[in-house]
């Protein structure tokens, strides 16, 4: 049972990190990047739903997760090229078809309630995190401790936080140019990239229209109860981001994501889909 439980928090903690015309015309290049204002509120609204069917002795396990947050991000200071900013975590609430994860989950996501994060940024990159070990010092549990600890870690948070932040382009796109960025997370041993080719859809009302495509294929391990179990991971992401050009603010987003996952137990192969569906909203 507890490795069952491990193995669901991996698809868990994958899956909430693991979302027209040119009104100037196709020629016209424009800048796209991050000019919030300093000390000003930016609240957020982020549904995701994940889906995961496993089968382990041929037998299906089936999982559903629905997750709603709602957080709060404010530009503390800005130094040249390096930007401060506090990521608040207003309410998070995530729900299960299982009454085993919903009691986790009600024991810990929703610690994280009324709690900051301060992060310091540059180059469109999360370079340090503060006070991340204030989200989670009331739990107890090991289990949960170390997902939360890994959740807060510098490379997740560069991959749950990257829908806001790694769209930004290096220089002035036109309309129908394309340009990738590359995200890293890891999961204990497991370490996880995705390349991300994002394209200039649309330029309307002041508002940029920048659809996303990425992949990951990857090998790795996972520590489980004490052992190192190798796992591979590969799949898709494709979604599109409507941003503010004036100052490169997220106005809301939608991605749909497909991955498999295959964990390897003394020579017991046990494949997972998941499913993942996400939506944010500027409040």
């Amino acid at each position: 049972m507890k490795i069952k439980i491990q193995i669901l928090l991996l698809a868990v903690l994958v899956g909430y990190l693991l979302s027209c015309n040119s009104g100037g015309g196709k020629g016209d290049a424009v800048e796209i990047s991050m000019n919030w204002e300093k000390g000003k509120a930016y609240s957020y609204s982020n549904s995701a739903n994940v889906q995961t069917e496993m089968k382990i002795m041929g037998a299906s396990q089936n999982l559903s997760i629905n997750t709603t947050a709602y957080t709060t991000l404010e530009l503390l200071n800005k130094d040249n090229d390096a930007n401060s900013l506090r990521f608040t975590y207003d309410s998070v609430i995530s729900s299960f078809d299982s009454p085993a994860m919903n009691e986790l989950s009600q024991n810990g996501m929703q610690i994280l309630n009324g709690k900051s994060v301060d992060l310091k940024m540059a180059d469109g990159k999360i370079i340090s995190i503060d006070n991340a070990d204030t989200l989670f010092t009331s739990v107890t549990d090991s289990m949960q401790q170390k997902v939360l600890r890994e959740m807060f870690s510098t490379e997740n948070l560069n991959g749950s936080y990257s829908m806001f932040f790694n769209y930004y382009p290096k220089k002035a796109v036109k309309v129908g140019e394309s340009w990738t960025n590359k995200i890293e997370i890891k999961i204990s041993a497991l370490k996880l990239s995705m390349q991300f080719t994002y394209t200039l859809t649309s330029i309307e009302n002041g508002l940029a229209t920048i659809s996303f495509n990425a992949v990951t294929d990857d090998k790795g391990t996972f520590d489980m109860s004490g052992m190192s179990v190798p796992v591979t991971f590969k799949g898709s992401q494709k979604g599109k981001h409507i941003v503010l050009l004036k100052d490169g603010v997220l106005q809301g987003s939608d991605s749909d994501s497909d991955f498999d996952i295959t964990i390897n137990m003394g020579g017991m192969e046990m494949p997972m889909n998941m499913k993942a569906k996400n939506s944010i909203k500027k409040l």
